[in-house]
């Protein structure tokens, strides 16, 4: 899902805040701790509280090369008390990941949140999910599409894949260019749903 040109160059000119910034060179010591330097078996609670603070991180641990990984531990840890720089300026690094991967643990928590307060009947109802965050955190809605555009996509359920294809339309990439920017591999098979 390719988004508009203003809308994908805005994305790019958002900036990373300098709180976000600290918060994912937190979240990439925990999950290198947790799970890269720990001796099996991984720690159970470590991974739900890691799970419970940047929903979809334990995918992103788990897909990307360690390599690769450490390298946008490595990246964030050495920008985190840095002033504010734009996503652009983190993809001409070769650090578009670490943008997407903040855009991508908000959205995720916003599904978590609609699927942990909506009626079961009504869990996958994409224009109430919307329309929950428009009456409730319109910053949070801003980042997501009209509900014309998401219902047009044809999509049915309120998951991980929604927040997918919302996040690639804003950055202007379609699924493969995701995943390949989101997980540093060319082989986009085993996306969420």
């Amino acid at each position: 899902m390719r988004g508009d040109d203003r809308l994908v160059t805005g994305f790019w000119s958002t900036a990373l805040l300098r709180g976000v910034t600290a918060d994912l060179a937190e979240k990439y010591a925990w999950l290198g701790a947790a799970v890269l330097d720990a001796p099996p078996p991984t720690s159970i609670s470590a991974l739900r509280e890691a799970a419970r603070r940047w929903p979809g991180s334990l995918r992103e641990c788990q897909r990307t090369h360690p390599a690769v990984y450490r390298a946008r531990q490595v990246a964030v840890a050495a920008r985190a008390r840095e002033r504010e720089r734009s996503y652009d300026a983190w993809r001409t690094e070769g650090h578009a990941a670490v943008c997407l991967w903040a855009e991508l643990h908000a959205l995720h928590a916003d599904v978590l949140r609609w699927r942990a307060i909506a009626p079961p009947g009504l869990r996958n109802d994409i224009p109430k999910m919307l329309r929950n965050l428009t009456m409730n955190d319109p910053r949070r809605r801003a980042k997501w599409p009209a509900v014309e555009l998401v219902i047009g996509w044809g999509r049915t359920r309120v998951g991980a894949a929604l927040a997918h294809l919302c996040l690639g339309h804003r950055a202007g990439l379609d699924r493969a260019e995701l995943d390949r920017a989101l997980f540093a591999v060319d082989d986009p098979n085993g996306s969420p749903d």
